[in-house]
């Protein structure tokens, strides 16, 4: 009797098992690995999850101990994140060019700085902040500090101030 070779185009069950499998599990991985805390904002990427970082100190740690490549990377995981920092007002103003928009120097130790832009609805009266007032922020951050550099944070509210 003559052997009739197998088609080309026919697959195996064992091979279509296998390719389900593969499937099934490459779809698995890639919906796990979903941030599910962000949202879609302006065809932008924003974080609304809870702060990662609430305490600077800790976080410029944890910064400072990465060579200046892997604090690029590590940056380029934060922008976006939600932090809540506290320290204390160096000084506050309106933006020169858009007076609406209200900003805070916030110093948080050592030389450290962070130019912090509120949100829209917060309504705070800058002249009621003094320099030196102990405050608390929560915003997104959106600027790489470093050596001469301040961290910055925008769509910020005041948690606590003192």
């Amino acid at each position: 009797m003559k052997q009739v070779p197998e088609p080309i185009g026919r697959i195996s069950r064992w091979s279509m098992k296998r390719i389900v499998f593969y499937l099934l599990l490459c779809l698995f991985v890639s919906g796990c690995t979903t941030k599910q805390t962000d949202t879609v904002k302006n065809n932008s990427v924003t974080r609304t999850a809870d702060p990662i970082f609430t305490d600077f100190n800790s976080f410029i740690t944890k910064y400072n101990s990465k060579t200046q490549v892997q604090q690029d990377a590590y940056w380029q995981e934060l922008k976006g994140h939600t932090v809540q920092w506290s320290g204390s007002v160096n000084d506050a103003y309106n933006d020169s060019t858009n007076k609406e928009q209200k900003r805070i120097i916030v110093h948080v130790g050592g030389s450290n700085f962070l130019k912090v832009n509120l949100s829209k609805e917060v309504n705070v009266d800058l002249s009621k902040l003094n320099k030196g007032d102990s405050i608390t922020i929560r915003g997104t951050l959106n600027e790489q500090g470093g050596l001469l550099q301040s961290w910055g944070i925008s769509e910020a509210t005041i948690v606590n101030k003192k």
